[in-house]
Order: structure tokens, then sequence, then C-alpha cells
């Protein structure tokens, strides 16, 4: 059996968060992996879904967050023409000498452990993240 569809926020519930201080950033147009379209492609998926987000709640984003984390010298090139900073999957804390355009970050699925969330706010996760980006590493040869 299929799932249903996950319901979205709507334009109007985005506007009032932003108006709760939240900000909104880009993703692309279709979730594509950027690392494999032509430069065409590559600078439609990044630059529509921002001004999509300018036209909607009349907010410049700011920031962008490649699909499945991936990204390259030329990803991050077309996103610096747009963005400010870009966001990756590194499984890391960001500090200061980041790349702006490749800042680690975590998913928020770690955080659904409440004691994981608490230990990493309290500077005591690094092992298990060290261990996970090993994992992570394996992976992708398997």
């Amino acid at each position: 059996m299929k799932d249903a569809p996950r319901r979205l926020m709507n334009w109007e519930q985005i506007a009032e968060m932003k108006e709760q201080g939240i900000e909104f950033g880009g993703h692309s147009l279709t979730h594509a992996d950027l690392t494999t379209l032509s430069s065409d492609d590559l600078e439609r998926q990044v630059r529509m879904p921002l001004e999509t987000i300018q036209q909607q709640i009349g907010d410049c984003a700011n920031c962008f967050a490649p699909p499945y984390g991936r990204s390259n010298v030329l990803v991050r090139s077309e996103i610096r023409k747009w963005c400010q900073a870009s966001v990756g999957v590194r499984l890391q804390r960001a500090t200061r000498q980041c790349d702006l355009y490749d800042i680690p970050r975590l998913e928020m699925h770690y955080f659904r452990n409440i004691e994981l969330r608490n230990s990493f706010l309290q500077r005591r996760a690094e092992a298990y993240f060290a261990l996970r980006r090993v994992l992570r590493s394996v992976r992708r040869f398997l």
C-alpha cells in the first residue's frame, strides 16, 4: 500500500512563520542531483525556487541546501551567484573556518532522540557522529 502524500505547508503558513523569525531557503526546483546537470539546468534549479520564495513571501532567500547534500565546485559557484551561504550534510559542527558554501550540518533526523540532542548540545556526542561519518563513507562503496 502506498503512503499518502505528506501535507506540506502552504504559502500563508510560510509567511506567518517568516513573520515569527523563521528564514526559508532554496532546495532546488525538482530535487535533482545538481552535480549531474548542465550549466543551464543547474542555474534554473538554483534560481527558480529562490525567485518563487521572493514572489510568495516578499523575502529574499539567502541560503541554499543542495538535494542529498551533493555539491561540487560548479554547484557551489552557481549557488554563490544567488545566495550568501549553502549547507551540506557532513555530520560535523559548523565553525568560523567553514566554507560558507559547504557548511556542515546535522539533519534533524538525529535529534528525534532527545538524549542524543542533549549530548550534542553539551558536546558529548562527537564520537557518535564520527562513527556515523565513517559508516556513511563505507556505505558509498557498497
